[in-house]
């Protein structure tokens, strides 16, 4: 992300004015020529500087894209720049306690949002606020298609992956969890040489767990 500023000045004319002076020859007259009489030019004024400073967004795909909402809690941060389409000030709220924080800039789309307009945001956003004005789009990557769910053995019960018994747990077939997938320890999806498909109601990640 880069922000820039453009600075626009008008440049100084300075107009140099030439004065002819006549010296009278001394055969005719012996009067002294007094340059403190000669009229002084008026000088020419100098336009006003006119300053232009444009801040914008480049357009970066390195950003965090968010349309309607973000809430950070515990201890959720965000390393780097946040786009979004916010135009109050209760579509980004963090905890009062807890190490949350946004990294890098803010870009929103109301101009009297400041980082004081957030709840704790003068502490919580490490870069600044700016206004973004051209419309964000936020449109899905292509997925592909759901696999006919009767090509696949079916889980009705929650599959949780737990500590009892000690983990990591491992997936190593296609299957339709309908019951979801909890993730408290440690998951593994054994790909293997060949296509893993898993469907399921959600993936849940929470307190220690990771996939």
């Amino acid at each position: 992300m880069k922000m820039k500023s453009r600075v626009f000045s008008w440049a100084m004319s300075v107009i140099m004015v030439a004065t002819i002076i006549s010296f009278v020859p001394a055969t005719k007259s012996n009067a002294a020529v007094d340059f403190n009489a000669m009229p002084t030019p008026t000088p020419t004024p100098t336009p006003a500087a006119v300053m232009s400073v444009e801040s914008f967004y480049n357009g970066t795909s390195e950003a965090l894209y968010v349309d309607n909402s973000l809430s950070l809690k515990g201890s959720s941060t965000v390393s780097g720049t946040v786009v979004s389409n916010f135009t109050a000030s209760n579509q980004l709220s963090f905890d009062s306690s807890g190490g949350q924080y946004v990294s890098g800039d803010l870009f929103v789309k109301n101009p009297s949002l400041s980082k004081n307009s957030f709840a704790y945001g003068s502490t919580k956003i490490f870069g600044n606020v700016y206004l973004i004005t051209q419309p964000n789009a936020f449109t899905l990557p292509p997925f592909p298609s759901y696999p006919d769910q009767s090509s696949l053995p079916t889980f009705t019960a929650k599959f949780v992956a737990g500590w009892n018994p000690s983990p990591p747990y491992h997936i190593n077939t296609s299957a339709w969890y309908k019951g979801g997938i909890d993730i408290l320890s440690e998951l593994i999806f054994d790909i293997g040489n060949d296509d893993l498909i898993i469907r399921t109601k959600y993936l849940r990640v929470s307190g220690s767990g990771k996939l």
